[in-house]
């Protein structure tokens, strides 16, 4: 089986994980297995892989929040508890990566709000 890229000049081999361009062997053997009715997988979005990225960036962003020592109130952590369960549920949302995004909790005054505004590194 195969699967298709991001670039049209190329398909993966799902059995063994490599890429092969148009032109070489492999894509011959492709062509030949199109021509018997076989269709490939859909190529990935590449906004999934770069809303994962984004999503783990985020997270590490926010680790030091979650670590006994954080000078951070019961309130504060637990915004950033929720903030952070809401990112690690982000990939399961349906329609991701074209959905809203959890809001950062902003720090004021010893007390966590909506984050209204808040921006993302």
């Amino acid at each position: 089986m195969y699967k298709l890229t991001n670039d049209p000049g190329v398909v993966q081999l799902m059995a063994t994980g490599e890429c092969f361009a148009n032109g070489s062997p492999e894509w011959v053997r492709y062509q030949d297995w199109l021509g018997h009715g076989n269709s490939p997988l859909a190529a990935d979005d590449h906004r999934l892989s770069e809303s994962r990225a984004k999503r783990d960036a985020l997270l590490r962003y926010s680790d030091w929040t979650q670590m006994p020592d954080a000078p951070l109130t019961a309130l504060e952590k637990a915004a950033y508890q929720t903030y952070r369960q809401s990112l690690r549920d982000l990939p399961s949302v349906p329609g991701f990566p074209d959905v809203p995004w959890p809001t950062l909790p902003a720090i004021r005054d010893g007390t966590a709000s909506s984050g209204e505004g808040a921006v993302y590194p």
